[in-house]
């Protein structure tokens, strides 16, 4: 890999990560405490509806 490939897959990480730190404190995902696998996934799929729900 080359550095400008390099720094473009870092820049995209960050923005990510930015969202996903925005997702936790704004929008519950920080909370998730179900115990099943299925549970824990679908309170995250409202979660992040709910988040591209405010956005539109």
């Amino acid at each position: 890999m080359d550095k400008k490939q390099m720094r473009s897959d870092e820049i995209s990480r960050v923005e990510e990560e930015r969202k996903l730190s925005h997702a936790r404190g704004s929008f519950g995902l920080g909370l998730v405490r179900t115990k099943l696998k299925v549970t824990s996934e679908s309170a995250i799929t409202l979660a992040i509806v709910a988040m591209n729900l405010h956005y539109i």
